[in-house]
């Protein structure tokens, strides 16, 4: 029994850092002093501080899980668009590669992240669950796929209404947007001059004011 109190005391010291796991065998190191009448004062004052310390530290942690549980997990960046458009997402990852590159914190989605097998509709729903913006590229090919209206959309405006992730839309060909719901969202770039009537030059800084949007959502400061 007094092997199994120096063991619950010296397995006590070498998880210090994990919190639950150090209460345990200071709890146990307590119960084994108990059993064994071995509850010498300085094995007690050596268990009590062990255990304040604990306590004290899950409480902290106690504090820290409250606040994080009111903080929103959506921290990333959801894609959707047409794989008739994949040439302008194309052009816009690679904006995007050069935005995780200065700023590495930036993680975005797109469909092409699918691993083959996976269950696209969960990895899809996972996906816009961790969104903070969400860019729509507008267009025919877009606002006709059944996926899109059946799929994503409605998961889009659930997280748009009640989940407060951003919607940035890029009018990507000429198309009857005012009757859809991006209508009540203010493009990125005019809609009379969608991205395939543009040169690459043109879409480039359409693709920056993007980044700048962005950078204004996530609270990045360009000063030095």
């Amino acid at each position: 029994m007094y092997l199994n109190l120096g063991e619950s005391l010296c397995e006590a010291n070498k998880s210090i850092d994990n919190i639950n796991t150090a209460k345990e065998y200071y709890e146990k190191a307590l119960k084994a002093a108990k059993d064994y009448n071995r509850y010498r004062w300085d094995v007690k004052a050596r268990i009590d501080k062990g255990l304040a310390m604990t306590n004290t530290k899950l409480e902290e942690f106690k504090k820290e899980e409250a606040i994080e549980a009111h903080i929103s997990p959506r921290k990333d960046i959801f894609i959707s668009y047409s794989h008739e458009d994949m040439l302008y997402k194309n052009e816009l990852l690679k904006h995007l590669k050069m935005f995780k590159y200065i700023y590495n914190n930036t993680k975005w989605w797109d469909d092409s992240q699918i691993e083959p097998g996976a269950k696209w509709k969960d990895e899809i729903k996972a996906a816009m669950e961790r969104a903070k913006i969400i860019i729509i590229m507008g267009s025919v090919s877009f606002f006709a796929s059944e996926f899109i209206q059946d799929e994503e959309i409605p998961k889009i405006l659930e997280a748009a209404e009640e989940d407060e992730a951003v919607i940035l839309w890029l009018p990507v060909g000429t198309c009857l947007y005012e009757d859809t719901f991006v209508g009540k969202y203010q493009a990125v770039s005019d809609p009379s001059k969608p991205l395939e009537d543009m040169n690459p030059s043109d879409r480039n800084k359409v693709y920056t004011a993007l980044l700048n949007q962005i950078k204004d959502i996530y609270g990045i400061s360009t000063e030095a």
